[in-house]
């Protein structure tokens, strides 16, 4: 299939399309790298303070957090340099601004934001559905209206974070990074690939295997598995259903030039799922529509293959709707 011209409004590092930079892949592998030798030295530090504090304190919030496992502690902190890092990466990648990014908030951009949400939240409601008329889906019949309603309110608060965070980093920055050192249709299927690739965690099964004790080097441990935890128990079905995702995402952003189509998108199926996860259960899964994982359906596929079709039809068509990025 024929490529497409490279837009200067996507470029990085103030480069025109007609040039390519490996520049920031190496920034990017720095900043991956980095991340994860951090996590691994300051997860066994964290994880047991936690322990500590939760029996000296008896607090909601240490409760919850000290129940958590340790391999949560190090995905989580791995997080952490690069949410602080983004400043320096974006002013490394030449971006003056969240504008610069695609972040635009005003009326027209909302719109593409609100467009996004429904079409996410659309989207995981026809695979839910499936399941209801298809699977045993119950009910978890023992929330109060005080627990709903405060799941609810987590699940929209934690979606809009998970959201915003991801969209930044992986369409606002990686998928320019890849865009400037590779032709756009290679640069929209590496970027869905690593994607996919990032989703796949640290195998409980390896946990399981061991001690479960965390010892001053298990951060090592946890990392190395996590960059190789995908060999260890891959899953076929939902690691191209999040290829599938990334490679919308990433179409979503290159068709608008905004990141608020894509944030409204993916923050409407993370939260629908989140609610979906806490309130009902799957008694057993079926291949083709999946379990309470959502990911793992052959169902998922086909609908998630049928967005990326008709994205990636417009994105070799003239008719799009892009918005031009502000201009320094």
């Amino acid at each position: 299939m024929r490529d497409v011209d490279r837009e200067n409004e996507l470029m990085l590092f103030g480069l025109d399309n007609n040039s390519y930079s490996l520049k920031g892949v190496r920034l990017l592998c720095a900043l991956y790298l980095g991340s994860m030798v951090f996590a691994a030295i300051f997860s066994p530090i964290v994880y047991s303070l936690i322990q500590w504090l939760n029996s000296l304190v008896d607090t909601r919030l240490l409760s919850y957090l000290s129940g958590k496992s340790f391999a949560d502690y190090f995905d989580r902190l791995r997080w952490l340099p690069i949410v602080c890092g983004l400043p320096w990466l974006m002013k490394s990648c030449g971006l003056s601004g969240f504008k610069k990014l695609g972040l635009d908030i005003s009326s027209a951009y909302r719109r593409l934001f609100l467009s996004g949400y429904v079409g996410g939240g659309f989207l995981l409601g026809m695979i839910i559905l499936g399941q209801f008329i298809n699977l045993n889906v119950q009910f978890i019949d023992n929330l109060a209206i005080s627990e709903l309603t405060e799941l609810v309110l987590l699940a929209f608060v934690g979606s809009f974070l998970v959201a915003v965070l991801e969209e930044i980093v992986f369409r606002g920055l990686i998928f320019r990074i890849f865009y400037v050192a590779l032709k756009p249709m290679n640069a929209l299927l590496l970027s869905a690939l690593f994607f996919s690739y990032v989703h796949f965690k640290f195998p409980d099964a390896l946990w399981e295997q061991g001690d479960q004790i965390v010892h001053w080097y298990s951060g090592f441990y946890v990392g190395f598995w996590s960059l190789l935890g995908i060999f260890y128990e891959f899953e076929f079905l939902p690691f191209l259903n999040l290829f599938l995702l990334g490679l919308a995402l990433a179409l979503f952003y290159v068709k608008t030039h905004s990141l608020l189509s894509s944030i409204g998108f993916h923050m409407g199926a993370v939260f629908i799922m989140l609610v979906y996860k806490k309130c009902f259960a799957v008694d057993v899964g079926h291949l083709f529509w999946g379990t309470g994982k959502i990911t793992d359906g052959g169902f998922t596929t086909c609908l998630l293959g049928l967005l990326v079709w008709f994205l990636w039809v417009g994105f070799f068509s003239s008719k799009t709707i892009k918005c031009e990025l502000p201009q320094d």
